[in-house]
């Protein structure tokens, strides 16, 4: 019988892929086949996965890296840049806040514009044709690959570094005082 295919949709950028690539080295010792969809960035990455994969178990099967067209998302995005060379993002006080909340987040969301947000959610759309895999792991960041998903009524799950805890709402704004930063 032939292993399960399972597709990795993430972004390339190490602090969202990490946990994707643990995961996806899980399942490559245990003789799945393993894809991973990411921008360009990110294939020395599934590289060094490999070779790890490969010093840690028998197994002779890799992981097989599709590239995605476009930028990745932190050249796609110029508040990067404003962001990295200055802590001044958005002015002090509550409405600063929501403008930021409003205008800037957003932007750093979805930082591609329309055209490329399409040509990556076509590459997410036919990689999950194409491999028609049991299940797809997402980035929840990553929208394209999200909405592929659904459109194509594909079975995924999401996995984020983030923890449940930074992705809710709380009330009476206890994520602000309840836990420690």
């Amino acid at each position: 019988m032939a292993p399960s295919t399972i597709l990795f949709l993430t972004l390339s950028e190490l602090g969202q892929a990490t946990v994707s690539l643990a995961v996806a080295h899980e399942f490559l010792i245990r003789s799945y086949d393993v894809h991973i969809g990411s921008f360009a960035p990110l294939e020395p990455a599934v590289s060094k996965l490999n070779g790890r994969a490969a010093s840690l178990s028998s197994v002779t099967n890799r992981a097989t890296f599709h590239p995605l067209t476009g930028p990745p998302m932190i050249e796609a995005n110029p508040w990067f840049n404003i962001c990295t060379n200055s802590f001044h993002v958005h002015n002090v006080g509550f409405r600063a806040a929501l403008n930021t909340q409003k205008h800037i987040l957003p932007v750093v969301a979805t930082p591609w514009d329309g055209p490329q947000y399409m040509a990556i959610y076509e590459d997410c759309s036919t990689l999950i044709r194409t491999l028609q895999p049991a299940i797809v792991v997402l980035d929840p960041m990553f929208l394209q690959a999200v909405d592929a998903c659904r459109m194509l009524e594909q079975r995924y799950v999401a996995l984020s570094p983030n923890t449940f805890k930074e992705l809710t709402i709380q009330p009476r704004l206890a994520s602000l005082w309840k836990y420690p930063m």
